[in-house]
């Protein structure tokens, strides 16, 4: 079992600066304790990393420096600066998020950075909150930052690619209403052959696709016992079943009760 990540010290300190720059500002080389990630969205900075040499960095950039590691980042003094910055504990982030921190110390040129700094933004408003579950809430923007900043940095986008079984799951909804469905026919229209599609499908929903179907059916069903007044026969005859004998054994046999006492049951239990 592995280790609980200490959520209440995952985020150390965390800010953004915007505008002038802070008067008294401490510049030059420094060592902190926990990683250290900015996000600059306006103006330009100074940075080195372990040497004296420091580098002229332009907007939109990242910068990212680990724990203990020697480090400059100033910003230049003649533009207005829009820094984003956070101190937090590498080690829980690893451990909780997987490999989603920047690969290396140092400068990022990235592009897009609007949802990166509304969740930085919030988390500043979060951290310094007493509300309920803000260490959790706090945890849960620390890691779509990171994992913003690791799509940024890598060039990958966070797209949804919907599959085959995503259209034959609609398809079935759709058909509930029906007394009974092709699905061999089925199968094939969306390019399987039907042994694989049943294995598939179990495998996906847990049932096979003919067990599935009723239990469709049967909730579709549950839905009209509670909220209609429609009788028995015109519920088994709405939805799908050739007689109401047959559908009312097979609802029992599903839910272990009949489609009367079901009816009967919830709406005692509502009244309640």
């Amino acid at each position: 079992m592995g280790k609980i990540p200490d959520i209440n010290n995952s985020i150390l300190n965390i800010g953004l600066i915007n505008g002038n720059i802070p008067s008294g500002r401490k510049t030059g080389q420094r060592r902190l304790s926990g990683d250290f990630i900015a996000l600059m969205t306006e103006g330009e900075a100074y940075f080195s990393v372990l040497s004296e040499e420091r580098y002229l960095v332009k907007s939109p950039v990242l910068i990212y420096v680990p724990d203990g590691m020697r480090h400059s980042y100033d910003p230049s003094p003649r533009l207005r600066w829009k820094n984003y910055w956070m101190l937090f504990d590498g080690k829980t982030a690893r451990s909780s998020f997987g490999n989603i921190l920047p690969p290396h110390p140092g400068i990022f040129k990235i592009k897009e950075t609007d949802d990166i700094g509304k969740n930085w933004s919030e988390l500043c408003t979060i951290k310094v909150s007493e509300c309920q579950n803000s260490a959790n809430y706090s945890f849960l923007l620390l890691h779509k930052i990171l994992l913003g900043v690791h799509m940024l940095i890598t060039g990958t986008e966070l797209t949804y690619r919907p599959s085959r079984f995503d259209a034959v799951l609609q398809e079935l909804e759709n058909k509930a209403d029906a007394h009974d469905i092709d699905l061999c026919a089925l199968a094939r229209r969306y390019g399987f052959n039907y042994d694989n599609f049943r294995k598939q499908f179990k495998a996906q929903t847990g049932t096979g696709p003919k067990q599935y179907f009723l239990r469709l059916k049967i909730n579709n069903s549950k839905t009209l016992l509670l909220n209609t007044a429609l009788n028995i026969k015109q519920i088994a005859e709405m939805t799908g079943f050739e007689s109401q004998y047959y559908f009312s054994r097979i609802f029992k046999e599903k839910t272990g009760t009949s489609p009367s006492e079901f009816r009967c049951g919830k709406i005692n239990e509502k009244m309640l």
